[in-house]
C-alpha cells in the first residue's frame, strides 16, 4: 500500500538523522579485513554488526583503511558489499524512527562467501568456472621427442577456443545488462600452471577459464562449446589427454519485472529520488539465484554505490547515495510489508 506524504516526510527526516550512524557503521566494517578466502574475521565482522543492533534494542543472534573526503568515503568493499550493509541495516532504524510499525518482518543475512561463490537488479549474468587439466609425458629438454608437451596441448586449446568461441558470442548482447562493456557474454582463460623447470618437458598443464552467459543463453550450450573446441583439438592432436573440472557453475537469473517487489522498488526510487528506475541485470552472479531457485521470485538487487566502482583499489561511495538507498530501501520495506 503506497505510503502517505507525511509517512513519506518522516522517512526522509529519518534518513538524514541516522546517516552519521549509519556511516560511523560503514567505517567500522571497512577496518575490518574480509579479504577472500571466504569466513576470513567473520567472527569479528559478525560480533560487530551484533553490538550495533542491540545497541538500537533489535534482538540478535549470530548465525581496508577507511577515510571520508569531501562526503565520499573510500575503502575495500565500501560499495560491494559493506555499503549495501550499512544501508539495510539502517533503513530499518529508520522505519523505525519515522514513528512507522511494520506488519511483517525484516531479517539481515550476511553471507560470507558471496565472491567464491557459495555452492536494484531484475536478475544476473550467469558462469561456469572450469578447470581445465592436460596430461603428457616428462622427458628431459635435450629430448623432447620423448616426451608429450601438455603446456603446447593447454596452449593449443585456448588458441582454438578463441578463434571458434570468440566468434560465436558475438552478437549475443543484452542491453538489461550494467555496466555497458559486461553486456556481452564472455571467455576469459585465467590461469595456466605447468612445468617444474627450464630443461623439462611438462607432463601436466593446469588451465583455468571463466565463462559469462547473457540471459538468452544457457549453461547447455556453453558447455557445449568447450567440449566443441576440445574434440576438435583431439583430432589435431591424436595423443592429446585431458580431464575437464567444473568448480563453479549458475544459469542467469531474470525475474518478471512485473513482479510486486519490482514495481514497490521503481516507485521507492521515482519518489525518494525523482527519477526513473533502471531494471538491470548485474554483469556476476549473485545470491539471489538461491532464493529464486527456492521459490521466491519476488527477489532483487538493490544497493548503494557505483557498479564500475566495484572491485577497484580506489573503491568509494558517496554518502548522500548512502543515505538516499537507506530512503528508497525504507519505503520499500513499507509499502511492501505493509504498515500500521
Amino acid at each position: 500500500m503506497p505510503l502517505s506524504e507525511a509517512q513519506l516526510a518522516s522517512l526522509k527526516k529519518a534518513s538524514h538523522d541516522v546517516l552519521a550512524e549509519a556511516t560511523d557503521f560503514l567505517a567500522a566494517l571497512i577496518k575490518v579485513d574480509t579479504t577472500n578466502p571466504p569466513g576470513l574475521n567473520y567472527r569479528k565482522i559478525a560480533v560487530l554488526i551484533e553490538d550495533h543492533l542491540k545497541s538500537l534494542s533489535y534482538d540478535t543472534q549470530l548465525l581496508a583503511v577507511d577515510a571520508v573526503v569531501d562526503g565520499i568515503m573510500y575503502g575495500r568493499g565500501v560499495s560491494d558489499m559493506k555499503g549495501g550493509i550499512s544501508a539495510g541495516v539502517w533503513a530499518v532504524e529508520c522505519v523505525k524512527r519515522a514513528g512507522l510499525v511494520l506488519q511483517g518482518t525484516v531479517e539481515q543475512s550476511g553471507c560470507v562467501d558471496e565472491e567464491s561463490t557459495g555452492v536494484k537488479n531484475a536478475g544476473h549474468r550467469g558462469a561456469i568456472w572450469g578447470e581445465i587439466t592436460f596430461h603428457g609425458r616428462a622427458s628431459h629438454g635435450a629430448t623432447p621427442q620423448r616426451g608429450i608437451n601438455a603446456l603446447v596441448h593447454a596452449a593449443t586449446f585456448v588458441v582454438r577456443a578463441m578463434e571458434t568461441i570468440q566468434k560465436e558470442l558475438v552478437g549475443l548482447e543484452d542491453a538489461r545488462v550494467i555496466p555497458e562493456e559486461a553486456r556481452g557474454p564472455s571467455l576469459t582463460f585465467s590461469v595456466l600452471q605447468s612445468g617444474a623447470n627450464t630443461n623439462s618437458v611438462p607432463d601436466l598443464a593446469t588451465l583455468r577459464f571463466d565463462r559469462r552467459l547473457v540471459p538468452s543463453e544457457s549453461l547447455e550450450v556453453a558447455r557445449a562449446q568447450i567440449q566443441g573446441v576440445l574434440d576438435a583439438v583431439c583430432k589435431e592432436i591424436p595423443e592429446i589427454e585431458y580431464t575437464v573440472k567444473e568448480t563453479y557453475y549458475t544459469e542467469p537469473i531474470w525475474v518478471d519485472e512485473e513482479l510486486e517487489v519490482c514495481k514497490i522498488w521503481t516507485g521507492a526510487v521515482q519518489t525518494a529520488l525523482g527519477v526513473k528506475a533502471g531494471i538491470v541485470c548485474s554483469p556476476g552472479s549473485d545470491d539471489q539465484r538461491f532464493f529464486v531457485r527456492g521459490g521466491i521470485a519476488q527477489t532483487i538487487v538493490y544497493g548503494p554505490g557505483d557498479i564500475k566502482n566495484v572491485h577497484n583499489k580506489d573503491e568509494a561511495l558517496s554518502l548522500e547515495d548512502l543515505r538516499k538507498s537507506i530512503e528508497v530501501m525504507a519505503i520499500g520495506i513499507c509499502e511492501f510489508l505493509g504498515v500500521d
